[in-house]
């Protein structure tokens, strides 16, 4: 009897032994765990872009927020007052443009007057040259007195002389033109100026209206109304609802690993409950490199340790913002049979 039990014993012992190593064979061994691993999320963090006064928190530490809501507003008056003052240098601005061009108007104007004085002047400088030929003319005639020649003499003195003055007026007037043209193009980079000093203003205005970038809850909000806010200076974070986890694997464990395969997921502080995912990506080298001080191998003794590689996982199903948590400690099992 006690040999019969033996016998069953040990080919009870032996099947065991079998199906443990077929299921090591066929599974096990293909399974990756790491318990080194952490959900995280990318945190925006708001900081202020411009230096103010906080006038209004319309928002609660740990509060749900949509993507547009209003988070914090900083006094807009004095930026309101500066898109006002803008909006006054443009209008001043385009005013003189406007006066500059009226008076290329009335100068093109001129310079055509000018040019129909000086033909007229030319006519009148022909006729009076005419007059004069005929005149000396008549006088070696004894037909006309010494007399009539000195005025015929005259009148085409005159005569040049008015068409000089009407020469010298159109050039006058050509010469203003460059002039008017020069300061035309002051006005327009003056008026670009002003409209550049009103977009920064605009933006400083809309800079006061803090919105939320993505749907979150509302965490480490270190602001209070009334309080002096710089550029750069941290007010509050957004924390998204869509979590991921770091898992770091030893550089041992990666032989089988590619993106898209399936990872089992358990959080620490919900035992029990399984999540499940898959790979996005691998990081392109290990947590070590990417430290403030890498390691240096290449002087004094040795010692190796195996690095880790970040894996970053995905939710298939993505768990409620109150459930999961940026911070949290998972356990997580990747199946590299796929």
């Amino acid at each position: 009897m006690n040999q019969k039990k033996i016998v069953l014993g040990v080919t009870a012992s032996a099947i065991l032994g079998l199906i443990l190593v077929f299921f090591y064979l066929t599974y096990w061994r293909y399974i990756e765990t790491t318990d080194n691993a952490y959900i995280q999320a990318d945190i925006s963090v708001m900081s202020a872009k411009i230096t103010g006064y906080v006038q209004d928190i319309p928002i609660a530490e740990n509060q749900p927020v949509k993507k547009g809501d209003l988070l914090l507003t900083i006094k807009p008056l004095e930026f309101s007052a500066r898109v006002k003052e803008a909006d006054a240098s443009i209008e001043l601005a385009k005013a003189s443009l406007r006066n500059v061009n009226a008076r290329l108007e009335l100068q093109s104007s001129k310079i055509r007057e000018a040019q129909a004085n000086i033909e007229d002047a030319q006519a009148e400088l022909q006729r009076a040259k005419k007059d004069y030929d005929r005149t000396v003319d008549l006088v070696k005639s004894n037909i006309m007195s010494q007399k009539q020649l000195d005025q015929a003499d005259a009148a085409y003195l005159k005569a040049a002389a008015s068409l000089k003055s009407t020469t010298a007026a159109y050039e006058a007037a050509q010469q203003q033109i460059p002039v008017l043209k020069t300061e035309y193009q002051q006005n327009e980079a003056k008026l670009a100026q002003v409209q550049s000093q009103k977009l920064v203003a605009q933006d400083d205005l809309n800079n006061t209206r803090i919105l939320a970038p993505i749907d979150g809850i509302i965490g480490n909000k270190i602001v209070q109304s009334g309080q002096l806010v710089r550029p750069g200076q941290q007010l509050l974070s957004v924390v998204p609802c869509n979590p991921y986890i770091y898992a770091n694997f030893k550089e041992t464990q990666l032989a089988r690993m590619k993106k898209g395969q399936k990872a089992k997921i358990t959080v620490d502080a919900y035992s029990g409950q399984l999540f499940s995912g898959h790979i996005d990506s691998l990081s392109p080298a290990s947590g070590a490199v990417f430290s403030l001080l890498p390691p240096e191998n290449a002087t004094g003794n040795f010692t190796k340790i195996v690095q880790r590689i970040p894996i970053k996982i995905v939710f298939d199903d993505l768990p409620s913002c109150y459930f999961i948590r940026p911070g949290m400690s998972v356990v997580v099992k990747i199946d590299t049979r796929e």
